[in-house]
């Protein structure tokens, strides 16, 4: 779900920002997700760095939400379906864990799509 930040976010952001005041970066970098831009943006406002943004950054994707509801469980009448996507998110987890990265949920990524991201990133920086 590309949700933009909530105000927690933006609170912890400014933390960072004021954490970083004066530190020189060479650059700032951010997935292509809503909240992840505006974190970025709002913790370099004050620094002198080129922002860039990497869909290899991405968040894993889960596959499309069950319910219909865009994730917040309202387009299921009393959330089974909600419940029952999220224990296969756990299941697929617990895959994961013991080091089955291929597992998936639904239509989504796979626990070892995030270490492809990562090593494409770093090759595309």
């Amino acid at each position: 779900v590309d949700a933009p930040l909530n105000d927690n976010g933006r609170r912890q952001a400014a933390a960072v920002a004021e954490l970083l005041e004066g530190v020189p970066l060479d650059a700032a970098y951010s997935s292509s997700l809503k909240r992840a831009i505006e974190t970025r943006d709002i913790i370099t406002a004050g620094l002198r760095c080129p922002r860039l943004q990497l869909s290899a950054l991405d968040e894993v994707d889960f596959g499309p939400r069950l319910d219909g509801s865009g994730g917040d469980g309202r387009g299921d009448a009393g959330g089974s379906r909600v419940r029952s996507y999220e224990a296969e998110i756990a299941r697929t987890y617990a895959k994961w864990v013991a080091g089955k990265l291929t597992s998936r949920v639904g239509g989504g990524g796979g626990g070892g799509d995030g270490e492809e991201r990562g090593a494409g990133a770093g090759a595309g920086a």
